[in-house]
């Protein structure tokens, strides 16, 4: 016995662990990226169509707002989004001026918003508090006909951002540990079915090793064939070597016969 057959055995000497453990890494490593990038992807879509929603409603807002005959701020009729108009929804909007009372969504049955987002010609946002949380508040003034600026305000709840980005997020680790599953699976099929073909080599060389197969029967792969054929040709190789050594005692006994037969009559004698 070698040294290196001495040699106790790991876990590592194992050639399909090493094809399960490269393939398990290279399906956590790609579902992980993939995972990371649409999650961000698909966060960065439903923030930006939120802030256009946002743009488009604050300026419809400030079109359908007029001045009424007693100076009170009015709207000519309701938003065109419905949520806007159910109590505590999350949506709301606001219009204020200085010295009138301030126009207030049907949604925002308690608190207000912070007009001072409103304080550019120019629609600004930001992250305020609202009615009902953390609300991105989007917000512009114009100048009404007495000369003083009218401040309009529109704000979403951030949870209904966050809900939207949650519950894509459990989906897609849903279906992403699904595949994960799957790819391994796969994997492992495919890496049995790499390895069969040394799994009948070891059953031929066992063959081999016990006498009942005289070389290494069966059709291998490209990769394992050129083994195959120099272990036959070893084998061959062996056996005749063996041959001869056999004929080459047999011709040895049989020049030592006379000899011996002289030696054991005159000992006789």
């Amino acid at each position: 016995m070698t040294s290196q057959d001495a040699r106790p055995r790991s876990a590592w000497d194992s050639l399909r662990l090493r094809f399960v453990l490269a393939v398990s890494l290279w399906v956590l490593l790609g579902t992980a990226a993939i995972w990371l990038s649409a999650a961000r992807v698909f966060e960065e879509h439903v923030r930006q169509s939120y802030h256009e929603e946002l743009e488009v409603h604050v300026r419809e807002l400030a079109r359908l707002t007029h001045i009424g005959p007693d100076g009170q701020l009015e709207l000519t009729r309701p938003l065109s989004d419905p949520r806007y108009e159910e109590p505590l929804s999350g949506f709301y909007w606001q219009v204020t001026t200085y010295g009138k009372r301030p126009l207030l969504s049907a949604s925002m049955t308690r608190g207000r918003l912070d007009d001072h987002v409103a304080h550019s010609p120019e629609i600004t946002h930001e992250l305020e508090d609202g009615p009902t949380g953390p609300a991105i508040t989007y917000g512009f003034v114009k100048p009404g006909p007495d000369g003083r600026y009218i401040h309009f305000v529109i704000a979403t709840d951030q949870s209904e951002l966050d809900r939207l980005v949650d519950s894509f997020t459990r989906e897609l680790t849903i279906w992403l540990a699904a595949l994960g599953a799957l790819l391994l699976a796969t994997g492992f099929a495919v890496i049995g079915f790499g390895l069969r073909p040394l799994g009948r080599l070891r059953d031929a060389i066992g063959l081999l090793r016990t006498g009942r197969a005289e070389q290494l029967d069966g059709r291998y792969p490209f990769e394992i064939a050129p083994l195959v054929a120099d272990l036959n040709a070893y084998v061959r190789q062996n056996a005749d070597m063996i041959a001869r050594a056999r004929v080459q005692a047999g011709n040895l006994a049989h020049s030592l016969r006379t000899p011996l037969a002289i030696i054991v009559d005159e000992a006789e004698r």
